[in-house]
């Protein structure tokens, strides 16, 4: 693929192409050594830097590979023979989703879920196929597994860190695509990890209509609907929920060193937390690249940081004209 040029337009660093994708960076760098899918830019500290066609370009593979297309076939293909093939599965995929009445194949691991789902096997009234149903992950050691499943319902007592490598895993080892995984208890942040395209949570208790509906909704639609929920590349920086910083760290500086008309030090505290908010912005955008086990965690800390940082560029604004300080740049 033809290098991309850091000085031609946007460019884009892996944690943003990440978050634009729907792509691990891991994912991403790993597409770029075994397939070339593309080839990034990179800066004088030898960051990736990729321009917009390169995030379409991944975008598009993405889409592509979760609709079941070999990585190494899509990553050969040319921008517009990924739009051509991306347009032309995701009509026959409407069509497939609208005709398809087979039950989803499940596989259900889970000591509570096992008798409730096992006795659903059989039923006519049930959307699901389940095949497989064991109490737990241990009984699949010896178990030889011929068929891959659509969906795997996984049951914990608790989320923990190392819960989506298991989840991970067992996706691997049924062939399954997508999974919901069925829990009581969680901490907000170690739930954020299990926040995936693939992937659904379920709080317990819940019952058999709860979990047609849930895995219906996460198996059936999903090559269609990504398509139309992925975040255009040239939309990047007006995402409502992740503003763009509009005042300098220069500008930010000179407010805090202005000397109000009164008695007041609003300016210099709200430079501080706002500077304050512009350093963990980035430091968490670099966190979720560096870490791909977290950065689900990671890239819910940078858009809060974002969120709030915009909130306080509303407030020094707010209190610049009050105190008749200019911030022009």
């Amino acid at each position: 693929m033809q290098k991309s040029n850091p000085h031609e337009g946007d460019t884009f660093k892996i944690g943003t192409v990440s978050r634009l994708t729907g792509v691990s960076a891991h994912t991403l760098r790993k597409w770029e050594s075994r397939y070339k899918a593309v080839v990034p830019g990179r800066t004088e500290r030898g960051q990736r830097l990729y321009s917009r066609d390169d995030v379409e370009r991944l975008s598009l593979i993405g889409r592509l590979v979760d609709a079941c297309v070999a990585t190494r076939d899509a990553a050969c293909l040319t921008l517009t023979e990924l739009r051509d093939k991306l347009e032309h599965l995701e009509q026959a995929m409407t069509v497939v989703a609208r005709e398809d009445t087979r039950a989803l194949r499940v596989a259900v691991i889970g000591s509570t879920l096992a008798p409730m789902l096992g006795q659903s096997s059989g039923s006519t009234r049930s959307a699901l196929n389940i095949r497989l149903c064991v109490n737990s992950v241990a009984e699949l050691e010896d178990m030889r597994i011929e068929d891959g499943v659509d969906v795997l319902i996984y049951e914990c007592d608790s989320v923990l860190r190392e819960t989506r490598q298991t989840v991970d895993a067992l996706l691997e080892r049924l062939d399954a695509r997508t999974a919901l995984v069925i829990y009581r208890f969680s901490s907000r942040g170690d739930l954020l990890l299990l926040q995936a395209p693939q992937l659904a949570t379920l709080r317990s208790p819940t019952d058999l209509s709860t979990i047609e509906k849930v895995v219906e909704d996460l198996a059936r639609p999903r090559i269609v609907s990504r398509a139309a929920d992925a975040v255009p590349v040239n939309e990047a920086r007006t995402l409502s929920d992740v503003p763009a910083p509009r005042l300098s760290r220069a500008l930010i500086s000179r407010i805090a060193q202005t000397v109000p008309r009164v008695r007041c030090e609003c300016p210099h505290h709200l430079a501080e937390i706002l500077l304050g908010l512009r350093a963990f912005e980035e430091y968490s955008e670099g966190c979720e690249s560096r870490n791909p086990e977290d950065a689900a965690l990671h890239n819910y800390l940078w858009r809060s940081a974002a969120q709030a940082r915009a909130l306080f560029e509303d407030a020094i604004e707010h209190v610049a004209a009050a105190e008749g300080i200019k911030i022009e740049e």
